[in-house]
């Protein structure tokens, strides 16, 4: 059996792109899939040093962690916890894509033990020391082209273009078929900072 060629699209700081950073590192394991992944930066106006998660920008995270726990097929494990930063996402993307083999430990770092991936000293420290910023700039070009505004964002091996909850129900769906079902809708992470687009 050929395995399957994928292109997603995703952002660091978004949960939604976590778990599909999740699902596609397991269909590469069981040598289902091949996932180009390309990191984007999805929220441009974030501050560079980033945002304190509290108030309104905190309840919004907490919602996506919720309906991300929702979407939890049979033995994926809730390992998702509330950064206390909303990171700015434009280093570390250009620092990743200089690095691809760095995505679950970048995914890690923000998702589990709470570091700020808009920090030079911290993306240094995790391995990410240089910079291609050519490349990220291609990604992004290339995710909007796709014309889906929301991440993650899916390319299967037809040029099939999956956004959202539909992206993450694809990837589940390839490593689980008896889980095959529409989940419904693009993802809306951070879709309050895009209002304006």
């Amino acid at each position: 059996m050929t395995a399957a060629r994928l292109i997603v699209y995703g952002d660091f700081n978004c949960p939604f792109s976590a778990l599909a950073s999740r699902r596609a590192a397991h269909l590469e394991r069981l040598e289902i899939a091949t996932v180009e992944w390309r990191a984007v930066e999805h929220a441009p106006d974030i501050p560079t040093q980033g945002r304190p998660v509290e108030g309104r920008l905190a309840a919004d995270y907490a919602r996506e962690l919720d309906m991300v726990r929702d979407l939890l097929a049979p033995g994926e494990a809730d390992v998702l916890r509330l950064p206390p930063r909303l990171s700015n996402t434009r280093l570390v993307t250009a620092r990743y894509a200089a690095r691809t083999d760095l995505r679950e430990r970048l995914f890690a770092a923000y998702w589990h033990e709470g570091l700020d991936l808009g920090d030079e000293d911290t993306l240094t420290h995790l391995g990410a020391h240089d910079s291609d910023d050519a490349t990220a700039a291609r990604w992004h070009d290339e995710w909007r082209a796709t014309g889906s505004v929301v991440i993650p964002t899916m390319v299967d091996g037809e040029g099939a273009i999956v956004p959202g909850f539909d992206a993450l129900a694809h990837l589940a769906w390839l490593a689980a078929p008896r889980l095959r079902g529409d989940m419904g809708g693009e993802a809306p992470c951070f879709a309050h900072l895009l209002d304006d687009e």
